[in-house]
């Protein structure tokens, strides 16, 4: 009798054994092979996040607030350079100043009053699009009424609704803002009224750094304001957020012998925040696989010694009426082998049932789904396994005669 007859005969005998292998393997199999779906597919709503949401480069300079342009350091046609490149698709720049109100109040506390000796300032910050503006983007402030700033926009403003209430203004009043640095003064009109999650804090901070006390201009009504094109960022946009890092060297390479105070850096927080708990998902997915693998083949191991305990008797026979060894560890090997696969090719179905709810359980943007690839890896880690576990369980029959295998027995 050949020794795949052999295992055949033995599967049938052993129905216990055999049953209980592939009840085993039928449970780690599913749980494999849903941890493999589930780490693809949380990888592919992480990378299809970073398509839609995207990447900006920000590109800004550290040049000391008591310089002649305050924390304006860079000139806009440097920025402009930056937004050359292949694979920008758009530029965003923005500029600070602390500039006058001329014809409406700041909000400020009695005891600022007495420390500044009366004089009062605003934070102005000049935006060529307010959607794209940093607080806006990020969320910690939103529009409560009108609309925003646009690139065609001129002498338009946002303003805070607690200054708006503070003053009597609405939408469609003009202000006027004077400059610290030039003689001159801007006339703006107000398209827009915004709130934000920011707290005011009176005893520490300058009335200028309070929240209420931001307006929001277009963006060349600040370089009047500044008394030239001086810029405080600008913001680039990717067409593939995935080489955010390449364009940052990129970038610095050129900007540095121009700007050296300059610096340039990644803002991907909307993008974080989303991908966050799907790269949770899958780093414990992949845990889960690899902890499952390891219970498997360790559960594996320690039935099959076990197994082979009783079994000692019957491979001294077959040594001793002259069959190979490796014949006998085929033999085996296919024991081993037949109600794994047949259990792995059995977790198929309820994974594949099972996989669109658990999907949406784990906060999943993309479909989860089972590929061929994942397929067939669990298939050859499970031949792996059985391979494995043969060597392992049929080391005392190969280390030693029949004549001492079976008067051990004995």
């Amino acid at each position: 009798m050949n020794f795949i007859k052999r295992a055949w005969y033995s599967l049938l005998h052993r129905k216990k054994n055999t049953l209980l292998t592939m009840l085993m393997f039928f449970v780690l199999g599913t749980l494999v092979l849903s941890g493999l779906c589930i780490q693809n597919a949380s990888q592919q709503s992480v990378q299809q996040i970073q398509q839609d949401v995207g990447a900006e480069i920000v590109i800004s300079n550290a040049v000391s607030e008591t310089g002649p342009y305050g924390i304006n350091g860079l000139t806009l046609s440097t920025v402009q350079i930056a937004s050359g490149l292949t694979g920008i698709t758009s530029v965003e720049y923005s500029s600070l100043i602390e500039a006058v109100p001329d014809d409406f109040e700041v909000i400020w506390s009695e005891e600022q009053k007495e420390r500044y000796g009366g004089f009062s300032s605003i934070l102005v910050a000049g935006e060529g699009n307010t959607v794209a503006a940093e607080a806006f983007a990020e969320g910690t402030s939103a529009l409560s009424a009108g609309r925003h700033i646009t690139k065609t926009d001129k002498s338009a403003a946002l303003i805070h609704a607690t200054l708006a209430e503070h003053n009597g203004l609405d939408i469609g009043d003009t202000i006027t803002i004077r400059s610290p640095l030039v003689e001159d003064v801007v006339e703006v009109k107000i398209v827009g009224i915004f709130t934000t999650e920011d707290v005011a804090d009176f005893d520490t901070k300058p009335p200028y750094q309070q929240p209420e006390n931001k307006v929001y201009i277009s963006i060349n009504d600040c370089f009047i304001l500044l008394g030239g094109e001086m810029v405080y960022q600008g913001v680039l946009m990717l067409e593939n957020p995935t080489k955010a890092d390449e364009y940052v060297e990129r970038i610095e390479g050129f900007f540095k012998p121009i700007e050296e105070d300059a610096v340039c850096f990644i803002r991907d927080t909307e993008y974080r925040s989303l991908a966050g708990p799907l790269s949770s998902v899958q780093g414990a997915a992949a845990v889960m696989v690899i902890a499952v693998l390891i219970l498997g083949a360790v559960i594996l191991v320690l039935v099959t010694i076990l197994s082979m305990h009783v079994r000692e008797f019957e491979m001294g026979i077959l040594l001793s009426m002259g069959e190979r060894k490796w014949k006998i560890i085929l033999q085996l090997f296919i024991e081993l082998l037949v109600p794994i696969l047949l259990a792995v090719t059995l977790s198929i179905l309820p994974v594949q049932a099972l996989l669109p709810s658990l999907g949406s359980a784990v906060g999943l943007r993309e479909a989860a789904y089972m590929q061929a690839d994942q397929v067939t890896s669990l298939y050859g880690v499970s031949v792996l396994l059985a391979a494995v576990s043969t060597v392992i369980s049929a080391g005392k029959v190969l280390r030693c005669q029949p004549k001492k295998i079976m008067t051990a027995v004995k």
